[in-house]
Parts: structure tokens; sequence; C-alpha cells
């Protein structure tokens, strides 16, 4: 006991510390599960053009987080699975809640969810899943290896006004 006494401001936030690795390791566990056959895994990223915030989102039923407007690229959720192999008849569900934060802004829309089913285009091969939104209340996907939030960072500044 001396020694923890003579040691407490080390042990307790070496103890936290040790609980934390603990808790990512398990929770990493959880979610490694690997996909069915012919499908992929790809994270999840939200890109926003439109003028309204996005409090959270979901493709498929899986979790997208949320996205601030005139930002995106940056986070990643885990995860999507998908087919491996595209084919033209390839569609997904996105589902968001878009909140409107300027003052005096029309309140339609805020909370409210936005559901559409979308195509995606086509894919050689698997990477992220980019959910782009839209002013309008569009939306598109892509599937693709490359980091799509470097095309759309020039027009970021420019998001449209819904």
């Amino acid at each position: 006991m001396k020694f923890l006494n003579k040691h407490e401001d080390v042990v307790w936030p070496l103890f936290f510390f040790i609980m934390c690795i603990v808790f990512v390791v398990a929770r990493g566990a959880a979610f490694s599960k690997p996909p069915a056959e012919g499908q992929a895994l790809g994270s999840i990223v939200g890109i926003n053009y439109s003028a309204r915030d996005i409090r959270e989102f979901y493709v498929n039923d899986a979790h997208g987080g949320a996205v601030a407007r005139a930002e995106g690229g940056i986070g990643m959720t885990c995860c999507l699975a998908y087919p491996k192999q595209w084919a033209a008849d390839l569609t997904v569900k996105v589902r968001w809640r878009p909140v409107s934060l300027a003052a005096g802004a029309p309140a339609r829309g805020d909370g409210a969810w936005v559901e559409k089913v979308v195509p995606v285009p086509r894919f050689l091969d698997g990477g992220e899943v980019y959910v782009v939104f839209f002013p309008g209340d569009r939306v598109a996907v892509h599937i693709s290896p490359f980091k799509m939030a470097a095309l759309y960072a020039d027009n970021m500044a420019g998001a449209g006004t819904d």
C-alpha cells in the first residue's frame, strides 16, 4: 500500500490509460468481422455542399456520422458492406437529418428525416463510400479507393444554398 500512496499521481493515470487501450481493442474486435463472400467493406465519408448541417446520416442503415455544411472528407465511420463486383442496378438508401443554423432560416426540414435511394456509379476497385450532399436535398454516393475529398475541396467555399 505504501507504493500506491507514494505514487498515486502516476498509478491512476496509468490505470486509466490501460483501461482505455483495453476498451479500444475490445471494440475493434467487435467490428472486425470479415465481410460475407463477394462483399467488401468500406468506411463511410460524408461531404456536404448544402447550406445546412447534416445532423446524422445513414447508408443502408450503417451510421455515417454527421457533417457540417461546406465541410467533409475528414472523418470516417466504419463500415458499409457492398458487393465487390459493380452491377448496373446497384443502389443504396441514404437517410439524413439536415438542420439550418442560420438566423431566420425557414424551419422546413429541420430535424425531419430525408430519405433517397440513389444509384452507385461504376467502380473498378473497392474503397471508401463517399456520400455527397448537395443543395435541394440531392445526394450522390461514390465508391472509390481515391480520396475524393481532394476532388471536392475547391468547391467547398462555393457550397450552395438550400
